[in-house]
Order: structure tokens, then C-alpha cells, then sequence
């Protein structure tokens, strides 16, 4: 046991690991760039359930992701034997509290891997909730929770390409009172109870048609009705 500790609290084995992930990382982004329409599906899905089923049919392609979990969770455990030797030695031999901070990173490194853990293996993803402005949707696996879009702001390069995106939605109960609400920004999601909100695409929908009857223009909301000029009613819908 003493041995297997000694083997992973080694700085040896962080620089090894460390030079191992980078070049596995780098190989992964040539095959990422080479076959885009393959590795996007990853993001649609929860990543360990959908690595053991589909990825497991293209190896050739995948193999370099098993390979970065492996090597990621030796240096996540290498990470917690090494910090746990240096906060016992603290402790031991009385030290100043100071002497505790620089370990604080390594502490929220290895939160944060357990949480992409957790994240990759019992998390969810859902697609394709489309709501308009001022309208609320449910939440997918959150019961009794509800979105609301409450606006919407875009900024447009001439070329076309997003500049900055700030969505603002409410989060309801059933009740309808205001449980949470926030700006949802590029790479930045609302996130409440564990749940991740975020932007994925966004587009228009017309509200109704302006219709010109013999020189009469109208307005006309869908759902909505118009009166031509021989006095005949029409329903838009």
C-alpha cells in the first residue's frame, strides 16, 4: 500500500501524466477538426453513456478520448495523494495557515473534476426547446419548473457572426411565482439546482402577414382576421 502511495504522490508522475494528456489532447483536436460532424454528436449527449454505446463502434476514432478519461483520473488521483501528503505535513508539523493556500488550487481542480464526473455520467442534455418571447416552457426532468423568455439581445457583426448574446429568462414554479432569473451569455449559463441553462440557437417567427387587397394594406396577426373591401371577412390561421 505504502508503495502504491509513494508511486502516485511522485512529481515524476504529474510531469509524465501532464506531457501524456497534452499530446492525447492535441491528437484528439486533429481528429476532432478532420471529422467535425462525428465528434459534434458528443456534445449533444451525456459523455460516458453515449461513449459506451455508439463510441464504442468507432474505436479508430474514440480511442484517444478513453485514453484522455484514463490519464485525466491517474492525474486527478495523483492531484489528491500529492495534496494530501502536503496538507498532512502542515498539519504535522504546526504550520502557519498560509501555508495551506496553495493547495486551495489543487482542492478546486479535484472538485471540479468531480463534478465533470458526475456530469458525464448521470447528467442530461435536452435539445430543442423552443420558446418565444414572453412565452414559458417546462422544464425537462425538473417537475413543477417552468422557463420564461423574457427578452432577447444580439449584437450582429457586418460579416454576420455573433457578437455578444444576453438572454434574459425567469425561472417559475407551478404557481407561477419567480423561483430564479438571470442572463444567459455566450458560454455563460443560468444555472439553478444543478441545471445548466443555456443558449444553443435562436431565429424569428412570423406574427402575421401585411396583405394588400386592391390597393386596401392590412395588418393581420395570425390567428387574426381582416375585412376586404366587398365587406367579406377573412381569418388568418
Amino acid at each position: 500500500m505504502k508503495s502504491v502511495w509513494r508511486f502516485f504522490s511522485s512529481v515524476y508522475l504529474t510531469v509524465i501524466l501532464a506531457a501524456l494528456i497534452s499530446a492525447v489532447a492535441a491528437w484528439g483536436s486533429i481528429l476532432s477538426m478532420r471529422y467535425p460532424q462525428f465528434f459534434r454528436a458528443f456534445d449533444q449527449e451525456v459523455l460516458l453513456p453515449f461513449l459506451a454505446s455508439f463510441g464504442a463502434k468507432y474505436l479508430s476514432l474514440t480511442a484517444w478520448v478513453w485514453a484522455l478519461i484514463v490519464l485525466t483520473a491517474l492525474f486527478g488521483v495523483n492531484a489528491f495523494v500529492c495534496t494530501a501528503d502536503k496538507v498532512y505535513a502542515v498539519f504535522k508539523n504546526r504550520k502557519p495557515w498560509a501555508a495551506l493556500f496553495p493547495h486551495i488550487v489543487h482542492i478546486g481542480f479535484l472538485i471540479a473534476l468531480l463534478g465533470h464526473l458526475a456530469g458525464s455520467a448521470w447528467g442530461f442534455r435536452s435539445y430543442g426547446n423552443v420558446v418565444f418571447e414572453g412565452d414559458s416552457i417546462p422544464v425537462p426532468h425538473a417537475e413543477g419548473i417552468f422557463l420564461r423568455l423574457d427578452k432577447s439581445e444580439m449584437i450582429v457583426l457586418p460579416s454576420g457572426e455573433l457578437d455578444s448574446l444576453k438572454t434574459t429568462v425567469t425561472l417559475l414554479d407551478a404557481k407561477g411565482e419567480n423561483v430564479a432569473q438571470g442572463d444567459i451569455g455566450m458560454n455563460s449559463p443560468l444555472i439553478h439546482k444543478g441545471i445548466a441553462f443555456y443558449h444553443f440557437d435562436q431565429g424569428s417567427s412570423p406574427s402575421g402577414l401585411v396583405i394588400d387587397i386592391d390597393g386596401l394594406i392590412a395588418s393581420v396577426e395570425l390567428e387574426g382576421s381582416f375585412q376586404a373591401p366587398d365587406g367579406a371577412e377573412f381569418r388568418l390561421g
